[in-house]
């Protein structure tokens, strides 16, 4: 009879393999992503079961049914901002998940049945980790063959943000004069890497561009020992993982262990602190000549224009990218194709027409209204850059924005202090559990509060303002982007 609730209990048990997902498949990681909401319905519904399970068992299956089917709406309703992707390996770990529920369903009594979708799905990941190993394995085996057949230069990106933009740029820059494979949208795990080398790299790839990614300390050093880079590149060091790392000097040790495995050079952003002060001394592997400058100047919805020093030359080019942070990573992708023997012409040439990347300060033109898309995510520095950004355009300038996340126990502290940048945009629709901070922030700097709105959701707030879509007008989706 119990078996008529397992597709209820698989569902119950969809959040909790989203949080496992969006945790990088690791236990603790996990654990700290779950929500109140979608544990608490299943905990009250094993109550009721327990209660009623002697005196009347329907009633006791109902209200286990009820109460999978509210955890399972509750992650409906507040999703997450990464979706829940059907991967093989996700596949793989529903098909245990779906085994072990009906397992469930025979063995247990009807009040344990709620709790059963938290333990299926860990144990349904815990089972196919042999699998995964394996596979991991093999993949590891052709991509060291193919590595040592083709044998391109490799350049490797890392930081704690504009990897991906840094790596798109370094591909455009050499496209033209190489040979060049970069890995897809934002490979930059092992086996997103491995999957790169198996999958995309051609008998003739001169150039492979790579973007490595870390969730804890160690997590460089062994992409590094998988595919060691030629080049590498370090964008910056920000507080933006501190749940992950602790701290900068945390964030910072786990962001350089690309350097002792970089064969010959590793540029690095001169105007970060961080990283100025681990280069300060040293030299050779690791220490470029800082002979490429960038500054930006006007920004218009076709991009900024940028003044460029490059060899003891200068050049003005039209950058299609808005931000200046945008500009410090070109100037790292310039340094590369230098590096790389790219002529000065051809590097302007390419800079002109560097294609502008969804989702990261993209301006997209709805009539009269302008839209600001930086919506993959967010860190202090592309948060504030991104409002000075939308001040820098006439109209009525609208900014929506949850915050920044992952942020450890200074994610209020921090968030206060980005919500003094929200000044900076005519109205302003905070969102989720940071909104708080970020309208404390707001009116410490001045902003009227009649002009400050909470929002349950990033629907809502688009909803909300419409109302103040009056002739020309600019919105700024910062950090969580609706359809648009």
């Amino acid at each position: 009879m119990n078996v008529v609730l397992s597709p209820l209990l698989l569902l119950a048990a969809l959040p909790f393999l989203h949080c496992l997902q969006a945790g990088g498949y690791r236990t603790l990681s996990a654990m700290r992503k779950i929500r109140l909401y979608e544990v608490l319905p299943l905990v009250f519904a094993a109550a009721a079961g327990f209660f009623l399970n002697g005196k009347a068992p329907l009633w006791g299956r109902i209200c286990v049914g009820l109460g999978c089917a509210a955890s399972w709406v509750g992650w409906l309703m507040h999703k997450r901002q990464a979706r829940l992707k059907l991967t093989h390996r996700m596949i793989r770990i529903l098909f245990a998940t779906s085994a072990l529920t009906l397992a469930a369903c025979v063995l247990l009594p009807v009040y344990l049945l709620p709790l059963s979708p938290v333990f299926s799905s860990g144990a349904g990941h815990l089972l196919v980790l042999p699998i995964e190993g394996c596979i991991y394995l093999q993949y590891r085996k052709r991509a060291i063959r193919r590595l040592a057949q083709i044998r391109p230069t490799v350049i490797a990106v890392t930081g704690s943000a504009g990897k991906t933009s840094v790596k798109n740029m370094i591909a455009h820059l050499l496209e033209g004069s190489f040979r060049t494979v970069a890995s897809p949208a934002s490979f930059n795990t092992p086996k997103g890497i491995l999957r790169t080398v198996t999958e995309c790299l051609k008998e003739d790839t001169e150039v492979l561009v790579l973007e490595y990614g870390a969730r804890r300390r160690g997590d460089i050093a062994a992409l590094c020992r998988i595919v060691p880079p030629d080049i590498s590149v370090i964008t910056c060091v920000l507080g933006q993982h501190l749940a992950s790392f602790g701290s900068i000097e945390g964030v910072l040790r786990t962001k350089t262990e690309i350097v002792p495995h970089t064969r010959d050079i590793c540029f690095y952003n001169a105007n970060d602190r961080a990283l100025a002060s681990f280069f300060a001394g040293r030299t050779g592997v690791g220490v470029p000549n800082a002979d490429v400058s960038i500054k930006s100047g006007h920004s218009t919805a076709e991009g900024q224009a940028l003044r460029v020093q490059l060899n003891g030359k200068e050049y003005f080019a039209l950058f299609p990218l808005l931000g200046a942070h945008q500009a410090r990573n070109l100037a790292l992708s310039v340094a590369v194709a230098v590096k790389m023997g790219v002529s000065d012409c051809d590097i302007i040439q390419r800079i002109a027409t560097m294609p502008c990347v969804p989702h990261r300060l993209f301006a997209i033109k709805r009539g009269d209204m302008l839209i600001l898309d930086d919506g993959y995510n967010s860190n202090a520095v592309g948060f504030t850059e991104a409002m000075r950004i939308l001040h820098s355009f006439e109209g009525v300038r609208i900014a929506v924005t949850p915050g920044v996340v992952e942020l450890g126990g200074r994610q209020r502290e921090i968030n206060r202090a980005l919500g003094k940048s929200l000044c900076l945009a005519d109205y302003a629709f905070v969102i989720g559990k940071n909104a708080a901070a970020l309208r404390e922030g707001a009116l410490q700097a001045g902003m009227c509060e009649d002009r400050i709105f909470f929002a349950k959701s990033r629907d809502e707030a688009v909803r909300m303002l419409a109302k103040y879509h009056v002739g020309k007008t600019v919105v700024l989706f910062e950090n969580d982007l609706p359809t648009v």
